[in-house]
């Protein structure tokens, strides 16, 4: 059975479960409820963390330096690597690069993400996500 995702509170909730089912039952814009926390230009500021380090928990959107470059977390994990891991290898499944500074939006929303031990998904049935 699909759980009904209305606004954009229901749909950040999905991240909670990504191998549930999901329907959109109406469209999301910027006029639905949970617009401007969770879509906003504002919502969801990237936090400082400093430097990718080993042993570390990472939340959703924490901002770190990797290799010259800056990356938040698109997927909550603690990283369980003893060395930087490579680029490619399950970096892409955990960090997106950025060149927005701590405080600026990630402007992400997590809609499906696939894991190797299922996945789940995502039905629009018709229905659009407009972010402005």
């Amino acid at each position: 059975m699909s759980v009904e995702v209305s606004d954009w509170n229901e749909l950040d909730a999905m991240r909670e479960d990504l191998e549930g089912e999901y329907i959109l039952v109406n469209d999301l814009t910027p006029e639905t409820d949970g617009y401007d926390d969770k879509a906003s230009e504002t919502a969801n500021p990237l936090n400082d963390e400093g430097s990718w380090s080993s042993g570390t928990s990472y939340e959703f959107e924490d901002l770190v330096e990797h290799n010259g470059a800056s990356y938040y977390c698109i997927k909550e994990h603690t990283s369980d690597s003893d060395s930087e891991p490579d680029e490619g290898e399950d970096w892409d499944d955990y960090w997106a690069e950025t060149d927005k500074e701590a405080g600026a939006s990630g402007d992400i929303i997590l809609v499906a993400v696939d894991y190797d031990d299922g996945s789940g998904n995502f039905y629009g049935d018709g229905k659009s996500i407009e972010l402005s």
